[in-house]
């Protein structure tokens, strides 16, 4: 399992997850908002609520949204092993999408952990844009 820095699980979400991953090899953990204030983080609330509410077509790892935050080890070994070595230091985003896209691509057993996890949503465009011109390589 892994998680993004502005993101926390809920207590009972590793257990819930670990009875779930026997019938799946990744399991998407269902977000919602933490304490959403800004308009921008309201419009981010509202729009998990939709990709909550239709999770089979957002799963397609070219054409959804969701990402898995649970694989089987040996998923997931396989699915970095596809990944050419020499590019993954110059990776600063999306990296989890092309996990996910090796992933799928040998297995599509993906499965839903519902009401499992908080995401903390940037406050507004400005901090977007910020923190992405201080994630670029120099």
């Amino acid at each position: 399992m892994y998680l993004d820095s502005d993101q926390m699980i809920y207590p009972n979400t590793i257990e819930r997850s670990m009875s779930s991953i026997h019938d799946y090899d990744m399991l998407c953990l269902e977000e919602d908002s933490h304490k959403p204030q800004s308009f921008l983080q309201k419009l981010i609330e509202a729009d998990r609520h939709l990709v909550n509410r239709s999770f089979y077509p957002n799963i397609d790892p070219l054409k959804g949204v969701l990402i898995p935050r649970l694989y089987r080890y040996a998923l997931l070994h396989i699915a970095f092993n596809k990944i050419p070595i020499n590019i993954l230091h110059d990776i600063i985003f999306f990296d989890d999408s092309i996990v996910y896209y090796e992933a799928y691509s040998i297995s599509s057993k993906v499965g839903l952990v519902p009401r499992a996890m908080v995401h903390t949503d940037i406050p507004s465009i400005i901090n977007f844009c910020l923190s992405f011109l201080f994630s670029l390589p120099n």
